[in-house]
Order: C-alpha cells, then sequence, then structure tokens
C-alpha cells in the first residue's frame, strides 16, 4: 500500500499554497519520493516505514506519532522566496514560543528559515530549536503528529499558525458545532492515491526547483544540480510532444500552474508584467 493522503493534510497544503498570504508559494510534495522511502520520515506512511525497513524511524516514535494512522504521509512541503520564507518562519515561530499556545498540540516539527543564517527545526514537542538542513532555506517543511491526521480541528489550528493568526483570534474564531468540511476547501486532486511527489519530474515540482535556482544559485550544490536535471528532463519530455496550436502549448507547458506561480520562479522586476500578460492571454482562450 503506497502512503496516502488524508483530506485535513490535503487542506494545510491547498492553504499554505493559495490562501495565507504567500505570493510565491509552491506546494512542492506531500507522500514520499524514493529518496524519502529509502530514509523514512514524516513524508512516509508508517506502512511504508514498514516496507522499507525503516519501521524504527524516528517519526514512528513519538506518543503521537508512533502507530497512528498508518496508511497516511505526515508532511508537507511549500518552496518560498527568501521574503515568504522569512514570514513564515517568524510566524511559526510565534506560536512555538508560546507554550501556552493550543495549536501547538497538533505539530511536530517545521523546518524554516528566517532570511540568515542558518534554517532551523522548531520542534513542538520539546520546544528546541535545532539545526535543519540548507534546502530549507528555500522551502518549508511542516510535520504533523500522526496522531491528527484525519482531525480537521488539528488542520483547522495548523491553517491558522501558517496564516500569523494570534492566539487569541484562533481561539475567537474556533466554532466547535461547524467544523471545516472536505467541500469546504478545493482538493488538489480528486485521486487520495495520486503521488505529489513523484519518481520522475513533474511541472509542479520544476517550478519548485526554479525557486531555487533563482533563490539561492549555487552552482557547487549538487541539490542544485538535482534540481537541474529534473528541469531538463521535463523539458525533453514537453519536447517529444506534438504542439500544433497555442491551447495545447499552454496545457503542456503550464501544467495546470497558475499565472502566479510561474511569475514566482522570475526575478520580482518582471514577476508582476509576465503574471498579467499570462492571465490576460488564458482569460481570452
Amino acid at each position: 500500500m503506497a502512503t496516502l493522503v488524508s483530506d485535513p493534510i490535503r487542506y494545510i497544503a491547498d492553504q499554505w499554497e493559495d490562501h495565507c498570504g504567500y505570493s510565491s508559494a509552491v506546494l512542492s510534495g506531500i507522500v514520499p519520493d524514493s529518496r524519502h522511502l529509502d530514509n523514512g520520515g514524516y513524508h512516509c506512511s508508517v506502512e511504508d516505514l514498514r516496507k522499507y525497513g525503516n519501521s524504527r524511524d524516528y517519526s514512528n516514535t513519538r506518543p503521537d506519532d508512533k502507530d497512528q494512522n498508518v496508511r497516511y504521509g505526515a508532511a508537507v512541503d511549500v518552496s518560498m522566496s527568501p521574503a515568504d520564507m522569512k514570514k513564515c518562519h517568524d510566524r511559526v515561530r510565534r506560536v512555538w514560543a508560546d507554550k501556552t499556545d493550543p495549536r501547538r498540540r497538533f505539530l511536530n516539527a517545521i523546518n524554516a528559515w528566517d532570511g540568515s543564517g542558518d534554517a532551523v527545526r522548531l520542534d513542538f514537542v520539546t520546544g528546541a530549536a535545532g539545526y535543519a538542513s540548507p534546502d530549507h532555506k528555500w522551502h518549508n517543511h511542516g510535520e504533523v503528529r500522526r496522531r491528527y491526521l484525519i482531525d480537521m480541528t488539528a488542520a483547522k489550528a495548523i491553517v491558522s499558525a501558517l496564516k500569523g493568526e494570534s492566539k487569541q483570534q484562533y481561539l475567537s474564531n474556533i466554532s466547535p458545532t461547524n467544523p471545516p468540511t472536505v467541500e469546504a476547501f478545493d482538493v488538489l486532486d480528486s485521486d487520495p492515491k495520486k503521488p505529489i511527489y513523484k519518481d520522475g519530474p513533474s511541472e509542479r515540482q520544476a517550478v519548485a526547483d526554479l525557486h531555487y535556482a533563482a533563490f539561492r544559485g549555487n552552482p557547487g550544490s549538487s541539490v542544485e544540480q538535482q534540481s537541474l536535471a529534473r528541469i531538463e528532463a521535463l523539458l525533453t519530455a514537453l519536447s517529444g510532444r506534438d504542439f500544433t496550436n497555442e491551447p495545447e502549448i499552454i496545457a503542456g507547458v503550464l501544467g495546470g500552474l497558475n499565472p502566479e506561480a510561474i511569475a514566482a520562479a522570475i526575478p520580482p522586476t518582471m514577476a508582476k508584467q509576465v503574471a498579467n500578460e499570462l492571465a490576460r492571454r488564458l482569460v481570452a482562450e
């Protein structure tokens, strides 16, 4: 059984990408790719941890994680510009720092970056702030405690933190008699078994990689080399298709991405012009 994505995790991903005030945000992954499956972690379901020999992985040891909701992945990755990375870091750090904030109990950890120095891993269980690998300077990594993977109340609390709502705002907005439902948001894909991370390149991953290339710019990095390789592979795949008219070109190149997502990978001085022009052309179709 492959790792599945629960509706609450899809809700978090959709909101984080499009509705939390991060104009450059691009969802870059939920369920595991082959590297995650080999190494373990919260992107993998407990079932996949067992299947790939990682049953004792750190992501399946804490009381709120161990053997909980075993079919589902528990992490979301979202790529952003440096400015949005800092905004997201500052928002979640405020929640992490307040031991009385009830939203903390739904999160395991978030890897984020404040715009200088090393990326940081904010552990909501231990209260510790530790080192996070350099790739978390261009994408946030959020982990939900496995106990809450099918809990929409937990998802709403996490989104509140990502939006930068204060603790009082969150408490004031809680409505126990009217919890969020699946119908209240646009799910990312109607097939819950369809991976959002893929072994091969995808249009969504390519845009996330363009974020890395644009905002890190470190040619000596193996991560950047992998990113460029994925972009090249995607372009190679697209080059074999027979595009005979403009709508087909749009469908093939944009792959369903909105104008703003594409513009996010372009230097800021050009982004607004590109987004407006793409929007105009798409509406004209």
